[in-house]
């Protein structure tokens, strides 16, 4: 084989074999995930009541390195046409935050509640709603995993409780008048 065939061939075969470095993650210090370590996918539950809309996020660690997550994250609905948050961050649920450990291919939760598609009030008019911005803690809003919106129509007023997220958890949480967590197939 002529010698500057070599290197090629070598990197053909170990990207082949799957042997190819990890990427360097930004982990913080505190072992905190680095958002490109992680996919989503929101999987919607059964609510009593019919006003209302509960989604699980999960957060799978795809990568080959453990980090953790703890806290909880900043959530914010957006709009459709200029992608910009509507109103403010989720509120926090009540709840002690815990570590929750990730190894690779774990996946941790946290529940996002939200009203469907409101009445518009002389206080509140609904928004044409884009996605979900998810921030870590301690990470910055350049670092947001972004996905697809748990409501078509959003008004934030935090006074009716518009929008609530809990803390990450190991399994996804039992809450009174919400069906259990049923995972997609």
């Amino acid at each position: 084989m002529p010698r500057p065939l070599l290197p090629l061939v070598l990197i053909a075969t170990l990207a082949i074999s799957g042997c190819t470095a990890e990427p360097h993650w930004k982990i913080g210090a505190d072992g905190s995930c680095d958002p490109a370590q992680l996919q989503v996918k929101v999987v919607a539950r059964v609510d009593a009541d019919p006003a209302l809309v509960a989604v699980d996020v999960l957060l799978t660690n795809v990568s080959g390195t453990a980090c953790q997550l703890f806290g909880v994250p900043t959530v914010v609905i957006t709009d459709a046409y200029e992608t910009a948050p509507i109103g403010g961050q989720a509120i926090a649920l009540d709840g002690t935050p815990a570590s929750v450990p990730l190894a690779p291919k774990a996946a941790a939760y946290f529940l996002v509640e939200t009203l469907q598609a409101l009445q518009d009030t002389p206080t509140c008019v609904g928004v044409t709603t884009n996605g979900m911005h998810i921030v870590l803690p301690g990470r910055a809003d350049a670092t947001a995993i972004v996905t697809s919106s748990p409501v078509a129509k959003y008004c934030d007023e935090p006074s009716r409780r518009t929008l609530l997220v809990s803390a990450f958890t190991a399994e996804p949480l039992v809450v009174p008048g919400i069906e259990n967590f049923v995972p997609a197939p």
